[in-house]
C-alpha cells in the first residue's frame, strides 16, 4: 500500500480450556501443536509435522475490506474476514486451500 499498516490482533494462542471455555473447536488452530500430533484432534497428512497456529487481527486506521483482498492474495491456508465481528482470521499452515468469507 505504500505506506505502514499497524495491526491489532485480537486472538492467537488459546489454552484449550480457554478455548473450550469460549464454545470453540478442539480443532480449533488458536491451539497451537504441531500437525500429526494426537494432543487434541487428528489432523491431515498435508498438515504432518507443521506448527499450526492461528491470528485474529483487524489493520488499524484501514479499510478492513481493501486490506483482506490484498493480504488472501498471497496468505496461504485457512483466510477468512469474519464482517459481523470486523476481524482476519489467518491460519497460513492449515489444511484449507480457500479463502473464505464469513
Amino acid at each position: 500500500f505504500g505506506e505502514v499498516i499497524p495491526i491489532r490482533i485480537t486472538s492467537g494462542y488459546r489454552e484449550l480450556s480457554y478455548n473450550r471455555s469460549i464454545e470453540s473447536s478442539d480443532r480449533s488452530y488458536h491451539i497451537w501443536r504441531m500437525g500429526g500430533s494426537t494432543s487434541h484432534a487428528d489432523d491431515s497428512q498435508a498438515e504432518y509435522g507443521k506448527p499450526l497456529f492461528a491470528i485474529d487481527f483487524y489493520p488499524v486506521n484501514f479499510d478492513i475490506k481493501r486490506f483482506f483482498e490484498w493480504y488472501k492474495q498471497w496468505a496461504g491456508g485457512e483466510c477468512y474476514y469474519h464482517s459481523g465481528k470486523h476481524f482476519i482470521h489467518t491460519a497460513p499452515n492449515a489444511d484449507y486451500k480457500q479463502p473464505w468469507e464469513v
